[in-house]
C-alpha cells in the first residue's frame, strides 16, 4: 500500500490525531479477536506489514483504514467517531464555514456536482428520511446535526453491540 522509506529520508512524528487513529484499529482488532497476520492474509499483504503500519515505519493512508475496518466487520465511519468521538464545543471556523455551504446546497439544489445535497444519503437506513425531519427557523442547520447525531449514535451502538 506504501512504498518503503528511504532511510536518509526524514521522518517526522505521526500527528496525535494518526497516533489515536492507530490505536483504534489496533485496538479494534484486538477486540474483535482478529490478529495482524489474520488482516494480513485477508488484505493479501506481506507478514509483518501490520506490525510496520503500526509502529509507524509505514505511514498511516486513508485507504489502510478503510481496507482493515472492513475486514474486522467494521465499516470505515464507525471506526472514525469512536477514534473521534464529538466534543461538546464550539465548531472550528471551517466546520462552521462547511455546515454553512451544505446548508445552502440543501436550500437551493445549487451543489457544485451539479445536483443537490441530500440529507438522506448520509443516513444509516433505519433512520427516518431527511424529508421527515422537522425543519427548523434556522434554515437547515439543525436538521443537518440531528442527521449527524443519529448517524453516530447508531454507529456507537452498531460497534458496541458487536464488542459485546
Amino acid at each position: 500500500m506504501s512504498p518503503k522509506r528511504k532511510k536518509t529520508e526524514i521522518q517526522t512524528e505521526p500527528s496525535a490525531e494518526v497516533r489515536r487513529l492507530r490505536t483504534m484499529l489496533k485496538t479494534a482488532m484486538k477486540v474483535l479477536g482478529f490478529t495482524n497476520r489474520d488482516v494480513e492474509r485477508k488484505l493479501g499483504l506481506s507478514g509483518s506489514y501490520l506490525s510496520r503500519l503500526f509502529s509507524g515505519m509505514i505511514d498511516l493512508k486513508v485507504d489502510h483504514v478503510v481496507a482493515i475496518a472492513r475486514v474486522i466487520g467494521v465499516e470505515p465511519e464507525e471506526l472514525f467517531q469512536l477514534a473521534f468521538p464529538r466534543k461538546k464545543r464550539a465548531p472550528s471556523a471551517g466546520a462552521a464555514r462547511l455546515r454553512e455551504t451544505l446548508d445552502e446546497y440543501q436550500r437551493t439544489g445549487n451543489a457544485p456536482w451539479g445536483g443537490s445535497l441530500n440529507l438522506a444519503d448520509l443516513e444509516f437506513e433505519d433512520s427516518e428520511p431527511a424529508s421527515q425531519q422537522q425543519k427548523s427557523s434556522d434554515g437547515g442547520s439543525a436538521d443537518l446535526e440531528q442527521v449527524l447525531e443519529k448517524m453516530m449514535a447508531k454507529a456507537l451502538h452498531k460497534v458496541l453491540d458487536r464488542m459485546g
